[in-house]
């Protein structure tokens, strides 16, 4: 169906139907105009007045009056003050709603907990992080962690006058979202999890949908968020973040593609060197095995679990950490030039450790990529940082979470009713939590 013959309930084609049919096909084209809109105003570049939206859209003036009007009553936008411009009346910009609706963003990972608070304008209002290790953990013990750090945070939402209405969690591994199964996830030491029913106890306490996926979707998600309104939007890109280990994630058009079971882009556990290092998938010589943290900060004669500045300061120095750098460089660079000739994709975009040591593996990387993938040699590669340099994961769990919440206005009016008047609230500071 074309956007064109979906316009205002009023302006639907006439033909013989039902009347109780023609009230489902008027209230369907009154959701989708909704959605049309909200997803315009949430996702914009830059706000909106009503003539840019009606621009955009398709939309009549009389019609997006209407839905703009239920979206405000709804706490789904609220009005800027008005703009003077050269002729006309001044035009009144739309924004998203703050301190109205908000989710929850949680990545679980082998050494932390990291939950964040978001609203509808993507600004965080909280943040949780707890710092353990969870390797070999049971699932079990680990959920009941996170049940208490998302329970806290749900209290903070209540005294607040906020509505939570939803929860994203981020998994380093294998992951059938729409199952709520995990497969696998070998920096846990994790296999054959039923998601849905290690949270449905605080699911069921807080009445709201909670989703999981992989780490690197849900950040690949926000990163393309972000960077709508940055001067190059990324449309397609292959986005890689390394912590624990390494999970990467193809993003096409704007949207991450999951692949026949949802694990596309796994990255991580190419192989880059057969007779390399065991896995903790349990192959040889995956990329995860000889370029992740833990293994550049293994090459460089720290800990595996040391602390990054050990690494950084001594890379002023030390032979032997500038060549565990640029031998995980390399790899790196030959994982992505191998992804880049059989994807045909020009933009990298890398976050985590590969971020964080920017200044000593671009230029190995880069040089490495320039020369080995075929794409460079006619065209421009270009690798960058991301733009989300703190809680990716997190941040695209809740992002997504209220994506979920915008597509069905049937949950806007449903829970306005049951909202209380909100207040705006000063932010509520990180909370560093050691256990």
């Amino acid at each position: 169906m074309s956007q064109e013959n979906l316009h205002t309930e009023s302006e639907s084609p006439k033909f013989s139907a039902t009347q109780n049919g023609m009230g489902i096909r008027q209230e369907s084209v009154k959701k989708h105009n909704l959605v049309l809109v909200a997803d315009r105003i949430i996702k914009g570049q830059s706000e909106m007045s009503r003539a840019d939206l009606a621009r955009e859209t398709g939309l009549t003036r009389p019609t997006l009056s209407r839905i703009v009007t239920t979206m405000v009553d709804c706490g789904i936008v609220v009005e800027g003050d008005p703009i003077k411009s050269s002729g006309g009346r001044p035009a009144i910009p739309l924004k998203p709603a703050p301190y109205t609706y908000v989710s929850i963003g949680v990545e679980l990972n082998a050494d932390r907990i990291d939950v964040c608070l978001m609203d509808l304008t993507g600004r965080v209002l909280a943040q949780r992080l707890q710092f353990a290790d969870h390797r070999n953990l049971d699932p079990s013990e680990l959920f009941s962690r996170l049940e208490n750090v998302i329970s806290s945070i749900a209290v903070q939402v209540d005294s607040s006058r906020l509505t939570l209405v939803g929860v994203g969690v981020a998994l380093p591994g294998l992951v059938d979202s729409e199952a709520g199964y995990l497969f696998t996830a070998p920096s846990l030491g994790w296999r054959n999890v039923e998601l849905g029913e290690a949270l449905s106890g605080i699911k069921d306490r807080l009445g709201v949908p909670i989703f999981f996926e992989n780490e690197a979707i849900f950040g690949s998600g926000y990163e393309y968020y972000r960077r709508l309104t940055e001067p190059e939007t990324l449309h397609d890109f292959l986005y890689i973040t390394g912590q624990a280990g390494i999970s990467s994630a193809l993003v096409l058009d704007g949207l991450p593609r999951r692949g026949t079971h949802g694990w596309s882009a796994e990255i991580g556990h190419v192989c880059v060197m057969p007779d390399g290092p065991r896995c903790e998938c349990g192959a040889n010589g995956c990329l995860e095995a000889v370029s992740s943290r833990a293994a550049i900060m293994e090459a460089a004669g720290f800990d595996r679990r040391g602390h990054l500045g050990l690494l950084t300061s001594a890379l002023a120095q030390e032979r032997s950490a500038v060549q565990a750098v640029e031998s995980a460089a390399a790899y790196l660079g030959m994982a992505i030039s191998s992804a880049i000739n059989m994807l045909d994709l020009q933009d990298v975009v890398l976050g985590g450790v590969f971020a964080e040591l920017e200044d000593h593996i671009f230029p190995s990387l880069v040089q490495f990529v320039d020369k080995h993938a075929l794409p460079a040699r006619f065209s421009s590669v270009t690798i960058t940082t991301s733009v989300v340099n703190k809680s990716p994961a997190a941040r695209g769990g809740a992002w997504q979470a209220l994506l979920h919440f915008i597509s069905d206005p049937d949950k806007w009016s449903a829970e306005s009713k049951k909202r209380l008047p909100y207040v705006f609230v000063e932010d509520t500071p990180t909370v560093y939590i050691e256990i």
